[in-house]
């Protein structure tokens, strides 16, 4: 990341870290206090309203109690005392005296009131105890009248008395509140309503239940309302005012929009001054940086240019004599890799091997002198050769099965096919046995083929003498077979014949035991060899692997207990019988459990598994032994061969053929065995059967 990213990203984080400050730690709180204030002024004002009218209804009903006292004193005493409460209280209008038996109520009445009075008797009233109740009524626009009826006697008559006030002055101080905000305003009684103005997108107002004044919050779908809910302490009357939160706080929101507004613009300011700032600045710095870029491309033959800046001048001087150096030392060490590549290939050229090297598609890339005549003088180069179709030569003309091997590292995976081929070269006398390793290099994660190898060595000589001495040792196994049997023979006779002493009759049974021990040895030489000529008889039939290995490990308990081992054999559920000779795999898994029992100490638990794949079975031991070098693996299965790196393991008895013979049973039951060794599980064999016989097992 440049510097001039990192300052722009730290420019922008303290911005943003300073507009959420502002909108979300200062602003609530400015938005908090405004609401607690706002809503301080309504409740004063809504306080106020109810202080002021609550003396209004106290006086009403005060002055319509005292004058119905006044009816059992006469109509003249009633009258001159209605004409005074009039003078004291001008709002009140009438008073109506209804007497069972008359039709018309006596009344008295406000000459000042020219407005149109109602029927009273024809309200609803609402009851504030037993004896008082009131009403509200409305004869005509802007007119409020509050209406109280009382019962009791006048002169032992049970009269019903309706006091009538003009109440026009409540509404007009409601319809005149000014709360600064969209607000919802209801003034109600126990079973109507009132008055009430309502606002769009404002929650209307509710009874309050409680004595005094209550401040609520109300969640609503468009948001939260504070609703003020008070009664009155003369009647059951509620006043409710709602203000919707957006209206009380809107003011702090625009201003803190204007706020972020010129922050941002001053920051687009600042960014925008700073661009500029930072390319008349940075201009010196990036020129130099692109004049020594061909350095950072191996380009050194490229001159660094001079920067017209006092302080970067010493700069562009020292790179340019950097660069002076390494152009001649690249010139030198041009020199030295031309001249070490035409020695190496001078080298390559004459080796006895044959190489070739292929690029990642196959195609050679590379022949050495002794390939390029291999190919010619055989006729095995085809214009339209590569690698792969090379390879496909070999393998498909294999002597021995090829031997696949990988290794891989940090960064690469190297495959190496082993095997030996016998390659037609046109001429029906002559045909070349080689030795070829074909190696394969791909990058680790992507799978990619970087390119091959191919090394070819020349056995065809080393075949003819490897088959004049096997003809020679099978001519001296055949004429062994004869004196060994006659030893045998007559040492059976001298036995049989009871006639020696103690000490001669020694003598002959180490002699007799030596002789079956060279005949075993005989036996299974020219077993091994009967199995790589091929004409060793085998009888397939279908063969239980499991019930073999089972029976195998109890054939060996004796030796197990003797060296306090264990075995622990764990196989698949299912495990199909395979297509074999029960005699060949018998032998071949008792030769690798008698290794797996000799060659290692006392105390340890063999593990032997079985596993069933797609079309094959496979078997493998794990001794946890003294384990085998890999100097020595290539050798392992090769006849007479005894492992010399360990000294334990040199002095176990053995003959160097159980290996062998083993491989070659694996061999003739299309089969593969391989051998993997490290110190932490010592030797583990392999073994890899087809289920049915010609299927391949490669």
């Amino acid at each position: 990341m440049s510097l001039k990213t990192r300052v722009f990203l730290g420019a922008a984080g303290m911005l943003l870290l300073v507009l959420a400050g502002f909108w979300f730690g200062i602003r609530p709180m400015v938005t908090q206090s405004m609401v607690e204030e706002r809503m301080t002024i309504v409740s004063q004002m809504h306080a106020n309203f109810l202080d002021r009218n609550d003396r209004f209804f106290d006086e009403s009903v005060r002055t319509a109690g005292q004058l119905k006292n006044w009816l059992s004193a006469g109509p003249e005493p009633y009258n001159n005392a209605f004409s005074f409460s009039v003078s004291l209280n001008p709002l009140l209008i009438t008073q109506e005296i209804y007497v069972p038996g008359l039709p018309v109520p006596v009344s008295a009445r406000n000459l000042a009131y020219q407005g149109v009075i109602p029927d009273m008797p024809g309200l609803e009233f609402t009851g504030v105890d037993s004896v008082l109740s009131y009403s509200w009524a409305r004869p005509e626009k802007d007119l409020e009248l509050f209406i109280l009826r009382q019962t009791g006697t006048a002169n032992d008559t049970r009269v019903t008395v309706y006091t009538c006030f003009d109440a026009s002055d409540i509404i007009s101080q409601l319809r005149t509140y000014n709360l600064g905000a969209d607000y919802a305003l209801v003034l109600l009684n126990e079973v109507s309503v009132i008055y009430s103005t309502h606002h769009p997108a404002v929650l209307p107002a509710e009874s309050g239940t409680g004595e005094g004044e209550t401040i609520r919050p109300v969640e609503t779908d468009t948001g939260r309302v504070y609703q003020v809910t008070g009664k009155f302490r003369t009647l059951p009357l509620t006043l409710s005012i709602s203000l919707p939160e957006s209206g009380i706080t809107g003011p702090v929101d625009r201003l803190f929009l204007i706020v972020i507004g010129i922050l941002t613009g001053l920051s687009a300011v600042f960014f925008a001054g700073f661009q500029f700032y930072y390319l008349a600045v940075t201009r010196p710095v990036r020129e130099l940086v692109a004049g020594i870029r061909p350095l950072q491309n191996l380009r050194f033959s490229e001159p660094v240019p001079m920067v017209n800046i006092p302080e970067l001048k010493p700069v562009s001087e020292a790179l340019e004599t950097m660069r002076s150096i390494l152009d001649e030392y690249d010139r030198m060490r041009t020199r030295k890799l031309l001249l070490a590549e035409s020695r190496n290939q001078f080298m390559i050229n004459y080796i006895e091997d044959f190489l070739a090297i292929a690029n990642e598609t196959g195609e050679f890339h590379f022949l050495n002198q002794k390939m390029e005549d291999l190919l010619n003088h055989h006729n095995l180069l085809n214009p339209t050769y590569s690698m792969t179709e090379m390879v496909g030569l070999l393998t498909g003309n294999h002597i021995k099965k090829p031997v696949n091997v990988e290794h891989e590292d940090e960064e690469y995976n190297i495959s190496v096919l082993q095997g030996e081929s016998k390659i037609a070269t046109g001429n029906e006398n002559e045909s070349l046995i080689c030795k070829y390793q074909f190696v394969q290099i791909r990058e680790k994660i992507s799978d990619k083929m970087l390119g091959s190898l191919l090394i070819l060595h020349d056995m065809t000589e080393d075949r003819v003498l490897e088959d004049l001495k096997k003809d020679m040792m099978n001519i001296m196994v055949h004429e062994l077979r004869n004196p060994i049997t006659s030893i045998i023979g007559f040492s059976d006779i001298l036995l049989d014949d009871g006639g020696l002493n103690e000490e001669n009759t020694k003598f002959v049974s180490i002699i007799r035991s030596s002789g079956d021990k060279l005949s075993r040895l005989i036996n299974r030489f020219l077993d091994v060899q009967r199995l790589e000529s091929g004409k060793m008889e085998i009888n397939f039939s279908q063969v239980n692997i499991k019930t073999v290995v089972e029976d195998l490990v109890m054939t060996f308990l004796p030796q197990l207990e003797d060296k306090e081992l264990k075995v622990n054999f764990s196989a698949a559920n299912q495990i199909p019988e395979i297509e074999a000779s029960n005699e060949l795999i018998s032998e071949a898994i008792q030769n690798l459990l008698s290794n797996a029992i000799k060659y290692g100490d006392p105390g340890r638990t063999i593990e032997i598994k079985l596993l069933s794949q797609p079309g094959f079975v496979t078997f493998s031991i794990t001794d946890y032994g003294y384990g085998i070098p890999a100097s020595e693996q290539s050798r392992l299965f090769t006849k007479f061969f005894r492992m010399k790196s360990n000294e334990k393991a040199y002095k176990q008895v053995g003959t160097g053929l159980g290996l062998a013979y083993v491989k070659e049973i694996i061999s003739r039951h299309q089969g593969n065995i391989t051998l993997e060794s490290a110190k932490e599980y010592g030797c583990r064999f392999t073994v890899t059967l087809p289920v049915k016989q010609g299927v391949s097992g490669d």
